[in-house]
């Protein structure tokens, strides 16, 4: 036998083992290398209040155990009943929501039904953030990543303490993030039916609109609505608006079907019921994906929407919203849908246009539009029917708009 050899494998081992427990070493003293958050989620619900239908304790299950990959939650207010000690300790027992009510994880605005302030401070110390003006939780500046939320306050804050703090935090937030405003009323009193709360949030939606914010957000109104992109006098801009989302679903009386506005993109067909918002944003592209909380039901999708901000200049001038050069026909929302869509396009100048629907293989299902039509947006709805007004089938399906020499065209699923 070799001894001289073995020995020299035996040796080479031994060294071989001591490099590589150096280099564990090496690498548990370097200092951690912290790369930037590149995608948030976000789950959104509120109004969770008296817990009808174990509206809010399914939220807390879907939360808890069905859908887990979110960062942090909104809640848009009105967490409790009547925002006594006993509402509260009401609110915090019911099943899963102690778990979900955590530092770090849970943000609130601050709301008609919450607005005891002796309560609310006590129960959301330590949980909501505190770096308002008045070192209160009533109103706060939150970011994760490259997302900030900023809740204002209308129920405890006087107008120019607020406005004040509003315009020392917007200040320091990068334009090229992501910015979302939070309180509970909605701002218009055509988007649900709440009264216009315009006299309280007008200035702070001029601030966010100077300052490219894209999403607000509110409860209050027991429903789900999404709006277009919106300026703060209510106008469509898809280039400069801010997209409301209202999503008061969380467990109080629920009601029947929103009427639409011309603001509307979406709302559903049917009466309210348990729902869950989630906006994922990853770079400049959003989605916003409402989901189906009750257990009773599968976790389906009840609204769908893609933003890419990139495809759209987002200024933050106040002057006159630009119009495109050319006909566009843009994407429709919800997209796959299985109640309605809404289909939007735009026209630089007064012409005659025809809007088209095709099945995949070539057939003519509906013309949707057809005629002589002034410059501006203009926003129809398709209810999944074909020109005889029959149901149509499940599968995808091909719009196609006429205008000028423009021909564009966009996919557009239905599920039944």
């Amino acid at each position: 036998m070799n001894f001289g050899l073995e020995s020299r494998f035996r040796r080479s081992g031994i060294v071989a083992s001591r490099l590589i427990a150096w280099a564990l070493l090496l690498v548990l003293t370097l200092p951690a290398v912290v790369t930037p958050q590149t995608r948030v989620k976000i789950a959104v619900w509120g109004d969770s209040r008296e817990n009808r239908l174990g509206a809010c304790e399914n939220i807390a299950d879907l939360l808890l155990h069905k859908v887990t990959d979110w960062d942090f939650q909104i809640h848009t207010g009105d967490f409790t009943h009547d925002g006594s000690d006993a509402a509260w300790q009401r609110s915090l027992s019911y099943r899963g929501i102690d778990s979900l009510f955590v530092p770090g994880r849970f943000l609130m605005c601050t709301s008609n039904h919450d607005a005891v302030r002796s309560t609310y401070d006590r129960y959301t110390a330590g949980v909501l953030p505190v770096n308002s003006a008045d070192s209160t939780t009533h109103f706060f500046h939150f970011q994760k990543g490259n997302v900030h939320v900023v809740a204002c306050d209308g129920y405890f804050t006087p107008a120019n303490v607020m406005n004040r703090w509003l315009d020392s935090v917007l200040v320091q937030i990068p334009k090229e993030d992501w910015l979302i405003g939070l309180w509970h009323n909605p701002c218009y009193g055509d988007v649900t039916y709440k009264s216009s709360y315009l006299n309280v949030c007008g200035t702070w939606l001029e601030k966010f609109a100077a300052h490219g914010a894209d999403f607000i957000l509110h409860g209050h109104a027991h429903t789900y609505v999404r709006t277009y992109p919106l300026l703060p006098d209510g106008t469509i801009s898809f280039d400069r608006g801010m997209v409301h989302i209202v999503n008061g679903c969380g467990g109080a009386d629920f009601k029947p079907p929103q009427a639409k506005s011309s603001k509307t993109a979406f709302t559903p067909d049917t009466w309210s019921f348990a729902m869950v918002t989630f906006i994922t944003i990853e770079g400049d592209v959003a989605t916003v994906e409402t989901v189906d909380a009750r257990t009773l039901e599968n976790v389906g999708t009840v609204d769908r929407w893609v933003w890419d901000r990139s495809s759209a200049s987002r200024v933050a001038d106040s002057g006159p919203s630009r119009v495109p050069r050319t006909a566009q026909l843009l994407p429709p929302a919800p997209n796959p849908f299985n109640m309605a869509t809404t289909i939007c396009y735009i026209l630089p100048r007064s012409q005659f246009v025809q809007l088209r629907l095709f099945s995949a293989t070539g057939k003519l299902v509906k013309t949707l539009d057809e005629g002589f039509r002034e410059a501006g947006m203009h926003v129809l709805r398709w209810d999944g029917r074909d020109a005889e007004s029959a149901p149509t089938a499940s599968g995808v399906y091909v719009l196609q708009l006429r205008a000028g020499a423009v021909l564009a065209t966009r996919k557009v699923i239905m599920l039944r």
